[in-house]
Order: structure tokens, then C-alpha cells, then sequence
């Protein structure tokens, strides 16, 4: 599923990097057929067509969006004729300015919808990333007892576990590899990691772009959950209608990594991450790790389940 999840937002951004041809909407009389582009490495929207000079007047920086939403209601007082369903908005800076758009179709609208928010959320983590990194190489060095720089597999097994990340050797194990870009050995031949290897090995194992979405839409693409965002995940996302807001509470102190984040009642998205990852969160009962039923019975009383394969 992660996977799957991970290709259809790749595809959905190199296909929008490639170039749309969309339509600014000036008024009912008026529309500007426009080629847009989304750059996510630069952190821009650009469009093509424009008789313009100034490339600041066709570029459009994702830090300026204030929000990306269907333009249904934006659209119904002005341009009453347009296909509504082909609609959105981009409204943009302090000023609130909007730009209105139109798609082809609704499919194509609504990828656009969607990339734009995923791109809003990636500039609006942007800082709050390098906060987290700062915390991993923090954590990191509290590791690196000996003080050389690196740590080996095992050391480096420890350590997530200490971030509460848990995670199968094997697969860790193939990250860790991956990750070992330098190729440097300890004194006793075996692999490791330095710093920003493992900052790089701490990412690529704990992203996960389905809870990125999911974070985003819950947060309101502010970039971090409060109190008041939680608890609605919590009763429509996780169908828990008893939750209350102590509970919330409760998750942010156990889970947020962040102090600065706890102190403003506030969940980070890799605070969410290590919430839903939790035991707390699976769907196994943990108490089922044990024999927990009755087994001094004769064979005879129980149900057995079998199939080919076993």
C-alpha cells in the first residue's frame, strides 16, 4: 500500500512538472489560457503564455499560498456560466489575493488540488524538518560513545530504538546499506554510518507518504495538529466518537519528539508518524503476543485452522 501510495504522488508530480494548460479566469468574458508548471524542487508554481516581461509576475512561490480549495462557491457569484466541477482557487499572500482557475476536466483539476496541497505541506515541513534533523544528529551523538564519528549496524539498532522507531532487522538492515553511500568500515571491518548518513537512513526508514497526506488534510496544511485538529482525527479518521481532548493531550505528551511543539500543545508530523506506528495505534492486540487462552484442554475441544499451505 505504501508503496503503491508513493508512485501515484511521484507520478501525479512529474506529471504536472511536465506542464498543464490551465485557464486564469479573469471574469466571464475574459479567460487566459495559461501553461503551468509545478516545480518542486524550486518550490514554484510558473506558467507559460504570458505577454509579460517580468518573470516574478509568472512565477508563484509555494510559501505564498495561503490555501488551494474547490471553486465552487469562489466561482458561483462571478462566472455563473463555467463548469463549477472544473473550478479552484488559489489564494495567495497576507492580501488574500485569488486566482481563479479553470482545469480541462475535473480529474485534471483535481490533481492539481491535490499536488498543490501536498507541495504547500511539503515548504510548510521544510523547517520543521530541519528542526527534526537537528534532534536526530543530537541523538546521534549521544550514541557515538567512542566519539569517532560513526556507528555499525548494531549501534545503530540501538539507537532507533531509543527514537521509539521499531522496525525489522532485515529491512533495516537494507536500508542501512542503501544508506552507506561512503563506504566506510570501523576498526573490526564492519559497516557504518556517519552523521548525515544516518540522518538520510532516518528519513528514508520512517517516510511514510500515505501518513503525510492524512496529516495534511487533518492539520489543514498548517504543518503541525493541535489539540482541536487530533481530536477530529481522532472521532472521523479513527471512528473513536468517545475521544475527548485529555486524550489528545495524553498522545502529544507521550509521542511529540519536539519540546518546543509540546509547549505550544502542538503535534508534528513526525510526532503523528511515531502515534500511529505505536502499539497503541495497531490493530493486533498487543496482549495476544502471549498464549492468552485457555490451552490445558483436551485436543479435542478446540478448532483447529489449516489449509494447503500448511
Amino acid at each position: 500500500m505504501f508503496i503503491y501510495i508513493f508512485i501515484i504522488v511521484d507520478r501525479l508530480l512529474a506529471d504536472l512538472a511536465q506542464g498543464i494548460l490551465l485557464e486564469k479566469v479573469k471574469s466571464r468574458s475574459r479567460r487566459l489560457p495559461r501553461t503551468f508548471f509545478l516545480d518542486t524542487a524550486k518550490m514554484i508554481v510558473y506558467y507559460e503564455g504570458s505577454t509579460k516581461k517580468k518573470t516574478s509576475d509568472t512565477t508563484i512561490q509555494i510559501s505564498k499560498i495561503r490555501e488551494v480549495r474547490e471553486g465552487e462557491k469562489d466561482f458561483s457569484k462571478k462566472m455563473k456560466d463555467l463548469q463549477k466541477s472544473c473550478c479552484f482557487v488559489i489564494i495567495l499572500g497576507a492580501s488574500h489575493k485569488i486566482m481563479y482557475m479553470l482545469a480541462p476536466d475535473q480529474e485534471m483539476r483535481d490533481k492539481w488540488i491535490r499536488a498543490l496541497r501536498y507541495a504547500m505541506q511539503m515548504e510548510q515541513l521544510a523547517e520543521q524538518r530541519n528542526e527534526t534533523d537537528r534532534n536526530i544528529r543530537e541523538a546521534f551523538n549521544r550514541a557515538d560513545i567512542n566519539g569517532d564519528g560513526h556507528l555499525d549496524f548494531e549501534e545503530v539498532m540501538k539507537l532507533l530504538k531509543s527514537l521509539n522507531t521499531d522496525i525489522k532487522k532485515k529491512y533495516a538492515r537494507q536500508m542501512f546499506d542503501n544508506a552507506d553511500k561512503n563506504r566506510n568500515v570501523s576498526k573490526h571491518s564492519a559497516s557504518v554510518l556517519d552523521r548525515e548518513e544516518f540522518v538520510f537512513f532516518y528519513h528514508s526508514l520512517t517516510r511514510r507518504v500515505e501518513m503525510e497526506e492524512i496529516f495534511l488534510r487533518f492539520s489543514n496544511a498548517k504543518g503541525f495538529m493541535n489539540i482541536r485538529d487530533l481530536l477530529t482525527f481522532l472521532r472521523d479518521g479513527q471512528k473513536r466518537v468517545d475521544a475527548n481532548e485529555d486524550q489528545c493531550r495524553d498522545i502529544l505528551d507521550q509521542y511529540e519528539p519536539d519540546g518546543n511543539c509540546k509547549k505550544r500543545d502542538q503535534l508534528s508530523l513526525d510526532g503523528f508518524r511515531k502515534f500511529l506506528t505505536s502499539d497503541r495505534e495497531q490493530i493486533f492486540n498487543p496482549a495476544h503476543r502471549v498464549v492468552y487462552q485457555d490451552m490445558g484442554r483436551p485436543m479435542t475441544d478446540y478448532f483447529i485452522a489449516s489449509s494447503h499451505n500448511t
